[in-house]
């Protein structure tokens, strides 16, 4: 008599031969034992490749739904439904093949039940491949009162091998007293996994709910995971934990879409457990939970377009390298720190989202790259910036440093107390602000702002630096052009540096030491020392609108002075003031442009080249309160102008003729007429205004 579930010939083709294989369908049918996967059919064995399709169904009643047993690889193609039955404790597989196998579902494939512990879906014992269209899903744990069991994995990969997810994959759930929920992918020896369906943990029993989901993945020793595509981003692993690394070996995880823990914020998305690990985040994804990374790396890519995340140093952490790939444009939201041990690097583009913070601190290490582009870093505390390529926007605080290599660009950066910007040969800074840190420049700084208790120092070229407050030094080899000093700051020319174009403003002073060039300063109300020594021949020193021009030295001072006038002043260090001793006098020179004053005291004597048209009685001489002589040009009582009377022309020129009634003299703009007549042999010259005119006069010589 023939076995009750004998497939009726109709439905069941049996001993077909494919390619010279023998294969087996079950259609139309529902099997409700054990199916053994051979290599002949001999019912309930049949034979490999098996295809059950969607009219057909294997239930068994006890023991695994199909078993490979020992005979080798085996090959089953599912449209139908396939679940295991019950062990003698636990619940059984849908599938399990002992040597190797291939799945490709499209149906659907359960663990069994009435056990203890859930049972998975899928069992491969020896690795192999699964291709899923359909649903793959681990049995319940069994409900014993105050113990509940454990949920079956939907699949159990105990050698290598690989799963393409299209559908859903998900573990069982824990039984209701505390049980844990399955895991959805158990990777036990490597292998890959690539997802673009759902791939979930069993939830845990809802008693009290205190028992944990199962995780999405576990990955025992390694692997490769890709979730989701970069056309595809409806991609979904989930858990306890979404994806758990495990070993030493390498893990790499590519997420274009969505990695979640079931408990949120509360819970774990990714956790790696070595330093070989990577997880690499494409634009558009997203991870809902924490992330331990296990000293690995973790990667910002740009397959999926701009990409934002947030808690880098609080919600993800433990990570060696933290890398923004080149092309990849990446906002981090929130604060986000990079500390002790990790290394940001920016090789692509890289800014803090509105109103957050990236701060890289305590021994944290960024790194822009010759084509990376940051903004906006912070860095402090023991932190350190290395730019190759173009940053702006960042503050760097106390104990943090900013490098500027050969190529770079630094925008922006505003560097506080305790903090310092260098900029190396080559490299270049842009409008920087020194708010009590340091700026050390071997190649370009422009537009540099320095505040008080902030120093700039220059060993390459500086253009356009505004000391608010601050000091600037320009050592040996450095170049300053074009520098500012308003009031509290201070321009330091050190031996073998030079300055061009500074302007030095009330409340201001620029010191130029020995050895050192100075060129085209303009003193505007502050104080310019040059000591002994310094190189300023031929050098222009101008006045606009008062200031102090110290010369330490006066006696070997080469430079010129233009502009000199009230309420301008020279004070000549090297020259003593006595009183009644010390001399001054001007003469001018042949082109009536210039002249050279001269201010004498004892064996000491000053020259001075001043450009511009002067007398001697312009000269007041007083002691500047250290030994030395000031010489200013004071203002007129009452706000008028200082005459010229005639001991001051010496020796006067002659008139061609006789000098009689009738002849003229020529008061010049500005003349003040008085009662003095000129004779023969005279001119007459004043400087005030005849009568109250200003055009050129001319009266009748007496």
């Amino acid at each position: 008599m023939a076995h009750a579930n004998v497939p009726d010939p109709a439905q069941t083709e049996q001993a077909k031969t494919i390619g010279g294989l023998a294969m087996s369908m079950i259609n139309g049918k529902t099997i409700t034992q054990t199916v053994t996967l051979g290599a002949v059919n001999s019912y309930p064995t049949f034979a490999s490749p098996l295809t059950i399709t969607s009219t057909g169904a294997i239930y068994a009643g006890r023991g695994n739904g199909i078993d490979g047993g020992v005979t080798g690889h085996g090959s089953i193609d599912n449209a139908g439904k396939i679940g295991g039955g019950y062990g003698s404790y636990n619940g059984a597989a849908g599938i399990l093949l002992s040597v190797g196998g291939s799945i490709t579902n499209s149906g659907a494939i359960t663990g069994g039940g009435d056990g203890y512990a859930g049972a998975a879906g899928i069992v491969l014992l020896a690795g192999g491949g699964i291709a899923n269209s359909g649903a793959i899903t681990g049995s319940p744990g069994g409900d014993v009162v105050g113990n509940g069991g454990p949920g079956g994995g939907g699949i159990v990969l105990s050698g290598s091998g690989s799963v393409v997810n299209l559908g859903e994959i998900q573990g069982g759930a824990g039984g209701y007293y505390f049980g844990a929920g399955g895991t959805g992918i158990v990777l036990a020896t490597g292998g890959s996994i690539a997802n673009i369906g759902i791939i979930a943990g069993g939830l845990g029993g809802s008693y009290a709910d205190s028992a944990p989901d199962g995780a999405g993945l576990v990955l025992s020793a390694g692997g490769v995971v890709t979730n989701g595509s970069a056309g595809d981003t409806t991609a979904l692993i989930t858990g306890g934990i979404g994806i758990q690394a495990l070993g030493t070996r390498v893990t790499t995880v590519t997420n274009f879409a969505t990695i979640a823990s079931t408990n949120r914020t509360g819970g774990t998305a990714v956790s790696f457990s070595n330093a070989k690990s990577v997880l690499v985040i494409e634009g558009g994804s997203r991870l809902v939970g924490k992330v331990v990374g296990g000293g690995g790396t973790l990667d910002l890519a740009g397959g999926g377009g701009p990409g934002t995340l947030s808690g880098l140093g609080s919600e993800v952490t433990g990570f060696a390298q933290v890398s923004v790939l080149a092309g990849a444009d990446w906002t981090l939201g929130g604060n986000n720190t990079i500390g002790s041990g990790t290394t940001l690097t920016a090789a692509g583009r890289l800014a803090p989202g509105s109103g957050g913070l990236i701060a890289v601190v305590s021994g944290g290490v960024a790194i822009v790259p010759a084509d990376g582009v940051a903004t906006g870093i912070t860095v402090t505390a023991a932190g350190s910036e290395t730019v190759f390529g173009r940053t702006s926007g960042g503050t760097v605080s106390s104990g943090g440093r900013q490098i500027v290599r050969a190529g770079a660009v630094a925008i922006g950066a505003s560097v506080k107390l305790g903090g310092d910007q260098t900029v190396s040969s080559g490299g270049t800074a842009r409008a920087t602000v020194v708010s009590g840190g340091a700026e050390y420049v071997r190649g370009t700084a422009s537009g540099t702002i320095v505040y008080g208790g902030g120093t700039q120092n220059v060993h390459g070229t500086t253009r356009g630096t505004a000391l608010n407050g601050g000091t600037e030094y320009v050592s040996s080899g450095g170049t300053a052009s074009g520098t500012t000093v308003n009031s509290g700051g201070r321009e330091v020319v050190s031996s073998g540096g030079a300055a061009k174009g500074t302007i030095v403003d009330s409340g201001g002073k620029e010191i130029v030491y020995a050895g050192d060039t100075t060129n085209a300063t303009t003193i505007s109300g502050g104080l310019v020392e040059v000591m002994s020594g310094a190189y300023v021949s031929g050098r222009l020193f101008t006045f606009s609108g008062g200031g102090t021009l110290q010369l330490d030295r006066s006696v070997y001072f080469k430079g010129q002075i233009a502009g000199f006038g009230p309420p301008d002043q020279l004070d000549l260090r090297d020259i003593a003031f006595v009183s009644g001793t010390t001399t001054v006098s001007f003469a001018e020179a042949a082109s009536h442009t210039s002249g050279t004053l001269t201010v004498a005291s004892g064996a000491h004597t000053s020259k001075l080249t001043l450009l511009g048209s002067y007398v001697t009685s312009q000269f007041t001489l007083t002691s500047d309160g250290h030994g030395g002589t000031l010489v200013t040009d004071p203002p007129v009582a009452g706000g008028g102008t200082a005459q010229t009377t005639f001991a001051d022309i010496a020796p006067a020129r002659s008139l061609s003729g006789a000098v009689s009634p009738g002849n003229r003299a020529t008061f010049l703009p500005g003349a003040i007429a008085t009662n003095e007549q000129s004779h023969a042999g005279q001119i007459l010259l004043a400087t005030g205004p005849p009568e109250g005119r200003m055009a050129p006069t001319t009266i009748p010589c007496s």
